[in-house]
């Protein structure tokens, strides 16, 4: 097992937190949700949630196919990335507004719209066959039917939901703001296991073959079996970490808020390689063959070696890069939270700026 110890700074910061939570049981009275741009992808159409607006990309040179809703809604808040159907035609957006949204991936036409919650939906919906399974931060996660989007059931947690839910088979592995991790049997909705790992959870856990790995703001990267909860191993970060670890060629990738980006082996946690980025990594890392994808709240880009996390390019793009990158038709695709551009498409071997999507005011 090995240990990192955090900054005083960021000790005192996950202990004030941790405190609040306990406290409050409420996580809208201690922070707000993350408010960065989601990004999803079907085919060569690049979809990303961001503020007021759902826009449709297409990938080959950034043209907007279509907006939801056509002109700005004040009352309508979305960050988080949408889930989309198996067969691609519709998409499911959760709001700040309590309330689902079903989309016509064609056009971006409503199909129906949904008040489930009391609280924000922070997490993204998930895909479960014909259900769509949606976190909030008022404690529940709701099952939809995703034809019509009536409620058909619900689960009440122990805290906050800010993270969609990992699905394998007919479990659903839930992180929870107030510490618990819940394996949720989803046929009789009744819990397998839950466990307390002692710190905030705000992003979904990592799955492999007989392990469930999650991060939180306070002991870093936990990895319990996904059997029975039981802890299997623990990496001290170096700061909070709000993404999903990678998994890839028997490693676990993740980067924390003071830019930590480490890789531990799968199955004992050692720290195989770590390497210091410029600026806090809020998003996952993402993988192509033996290259390693990472962005930073600095605006930096990286590709990096997965096999050691040696260099391969860097790129500073405008704004702050919250966002977890996807790769879409050869393009590596990345969101600015903040500036004119929301999204840009970079060439994957080089780095180099293919298209730049600047939304219409």
């Amino acid at each position: 097992m090995i240990h990192r110890f955090p900054t005083p700074k960021v000790l005192l910061i996950a202990a004030a937190v941790a405190a609040s939570l306990a406290l409050s049981g409420c996580s809208g009275n201690v922070m707000t949700g993350a408010s960065w741009p989601g990004l999803a992808s079907q085919g060569t159409t690049v979809y990303v949630v961001f503020n007021t607006f759902v826009h449709a990309i297409d990938s080959a040179n950034g043209a907007e196919l279509w907006r939801f809703p056509a002109e700005a809604d004040r009352k309508l808040t979305m960050f988080a990335a949408p889930a989309i159907s198996e067969d691609g035609a519709t998409l499911y957006v959760g709001a700040y507004d309590y309330q689902v949204y079903a989309l016509d991936a064609a056009n971006g036409s409503l199909k129906w719209k949904a008040t489930v919650a009391s609280d924000r939906i922070i997490g993204s919906p998930v895909i479960y066959g014909d259900l769509l399974l949606v976190p909030s931060a008022d404690k529940f996660l709701y099952a939809l039917d995703r034809a019509s989007g009536s409620l058909v059931w619900s689960y009440e947690t122990e805290g906050g939901l800010w993270a969609a839910p990992a699905i394998d088979g007919d479990r659903a592995y839930q992180s929870i703001l107030q510490h618990k991790l819940l394996a949720l049997d989803l046929k009789t909705r009744k819990p397998a296991w839950q466990v307390d790992l002692g710190g905030a959870m705000a992003g979904p856990p990592a799955l492999s073959d007989s392990q469930v790995m999650v991060g939180n703001f306070v002991n870093g990267m936990r990895a319990v079996s996904k059997d029975s909860g039981g802890d299997r191993w623990s990496y001290r970060s170096d700061g909070w970490i709000w993404g999903t670890p990678l998994v890839a060629q028997d490693r676990v990738v993740f980067g924390d808020d003071q830019g930590t980006l480490v890789a531990l082996g799968l199955i004992d946690g050692k720290e195989v390689w770590r390497t210091q980025l410029e600026g806090g990594i809020t998003g996952s890392p993402l993988a192509a063959e033996d290259q390693l994808f990472v962005v930073t709240r600095t605006g930096q880009a990286y590709a990096r070696s997965l096999a050691d996390g040696s260099p391969i390019w860097q790129q500073l793009l405008a704004g702050e890069l919250n966002s977890s990158p996807i790769l879409v038709d050869g393009k590596l695709i990345v969101a600015s939270q903040t500036g004119e551009v929301l999204l840009s498409a970079l060439d994957p071997a080089s780095g180099r700026v293919i298209w730049a999507f600047t939304p219409q005011k």
